[in-house]
C-alpha cells in the first residue's frame, strides 16, 4: 500500500506541475510588421486581378471546308499521297536498327529508370 500510495502522489504533483507550466508560458513573441523594400509580383491566377481577354483569329469555315474538299479531290484523284503513305514509306526506309552494346546497354538501363519500381512490380509465377 505504500508503493501505491507513493505512485498516485508522484503522478498527482506531475499533472498539478505540467498544469502549472502551462500557465506560466510566455506568448510567442509578436514581431512588428517590416516595410518591404521591393514589390511583391502579382501571380498569374491571382482572382483579383482583373482578367484579360486575349484576341483570337475568327475561324473562316467556308474557306476551311472549301480546302477539304480540293484536298480530297487531289487524293481521291492521286495526285497527292497522303500522310499515313508518307509514314509507312519512312518506316520501311529507318528499319534499321542500332544494336551496338552500348545502344542495348543504355536500353536497359533506361528500362530500368523507366519502369515501375522493382517493389510495385507484379510478380509472374
Amino acid at each position: 500500500m505504500d508503493v501505491s500510495f507513493i505512485v498516485v502522489l508522484w503522478i498527482i504533483i506531475s499533472i498539478a506541475q505540467a498544469i502549472n507550466d502551462r500557465k506560466k508560458a510566455p506568448p510567442p513573441p509578436q514581431v512588428p510588421p517590416q516595410d518591404l523594400d521591393f514589390e511583391i509580383p502579382p501571380l498569374a491566377n491571382d482572382p483579383n486581378k482583373p482578367a484579360e481577354v486575349e484576341e483570337f483569329e475568327v475561324l473562316n469555315l467556308e474557306e476551311i471546308n472549301a480546302r477539304r474538299k480540293q484536298l480530297e479531290e487531289r487524293i481521291s484523284a492521286g495526285k497527292v499521297k497522303t500522310e499515313s503513305e508518307s509514314e509507312i514509306v519512312e518506316e520501311k526506309n529507318n528499319a534499321a536498327l542500332d544494336l551496338t552494346p552500348a545502344a542495348v546497354m543504355n536500353s536497359i538501363i533506361m528500362n530500368e529508370i523507366l519502369d515501375k519500381p522493382k517493389a510495385l512490380r507484379r510478380k509472374k509465377f
